[in-house]
């Protein structure tokens, strides 16, 4: 029979395990919580763009692809859109919606680019890395004359939600004229602390994927407009507030009213969000 102090000592060895255990579940599939890649692809022709597949590496085929939804521009000088979809999106689902949106009420072009693993992309494994890889090889695409042949000067950088890492690293590389920001967070760290409960909140330290967008705002020469909702129920309105903050005289930023995180270009919001963007480009 064991003691009280033999006992204790292995109720707390059974403690430590099991939440060891925990930590290293975890870890182990932190990706597939930050990346919930959809299960049924989307066709952007659906939205009436253009569905393009580019080799990850330019100029080499290693089994990787990216793809694309394009909307051309109406002509040689409107800007394009090079936008960055949410986690949970894909392009031809809510990215082509906007897209479509834009081409129409504006006549911008659009370039949605998908991450590693998302539907219609081959090959890879989806991280931060590979995520700016892939807009990486877009952007590429898009300005060379071996691919759309648009100059740099009219491009603009969009994204969403986890997008918007994805928009200012590739800002922070000098692509893009300006910089378009829709329901921003400071950095991933940051978010999964201020949503978690306080007893789990240090789990943030164990991000594999980061997206430190505070430190990167600072970095930028660029016109940025944030466009935040009220709302926001999964990234809270005080991150987009405090991102504009840090990024000083050069942010514009806008609240949407009654929008929140997912329904932000709902039709009765669109408008607004639409013409805020459109103000802001020039």
């Amino acid at each position: 029979m064991m003691s009280i102090g033999e006992l204790s000592l292995f109720l707390f060895k059974t403690f430590c395990g099991l939440n060891g255990l925990i930590l290293l579940v975890l870890f182990a599939l932190q990706r597939k919580l930050v990346w919930p890649v959809p299960s049924i692809p989307v066709d952007p022709r659906t939205y009436g763009a253009q569905l393009i597949v580019i080799d990850k590496v330019l100029g080499r085929s290693n089994g990787e692809k990216i793809a694309l939804a394009h909307y051309p521009a109406s002509d040689r000088s409107a800007p394009v859109l090079v936008f960055f979809h949410g986690n949970g999106d894909q392009i031809g689902a809510g990215a082509s919606f906007v897209g479509r949106k834009f081409s129409r009420a504006y006549g911008y072009g659009f370039l949605a680019v998908e991450y590693p693993t998302y539907p219609l992309s081959e090959g890879g494994n989806i991280s931060e890395t590979s995520a700016y890889e892939a807009a990486e090889a877009a952007l590429r695409y898009l300005t060379e004359d071996s691919g759309l042949s648009v100059a740099r000067e009219r491009v603009i950088m969009m994204g969403q939600s986890i997008g918007t890492g994805v928009a200012l690293e590739m800002a922070t590389r000098g692509w893009g004229k300006k910089v378009v920001l829709i329901s921003p967070f400071l950095s991933l760290p940051k978010l999964v602390g201020s949503i978690l409960p306080d007893f789990i909140a240090w789990l943030r330290f164990l991000l594999l994927d980061k997206f430190m967008n505070s430190a990167k705002i600072t970095e930028l020469d660029q016109p940025i407009c944030i466009i935040h909702g009220v709302r926001d129920e999964i990234v809270p309105h005080q991150h987009g507030e405090e991102l504009a903050k840090i990024g000083g005289d050069k942010v514009q930023f806008y609240s949407i009213e009654n929008a929140g995180h997912n329904d932000i270009f709902r039709s009765d919001l669109s408008l607004e969000v639409l013409r805020t963007v459109a103000r802001f480009i020039g």
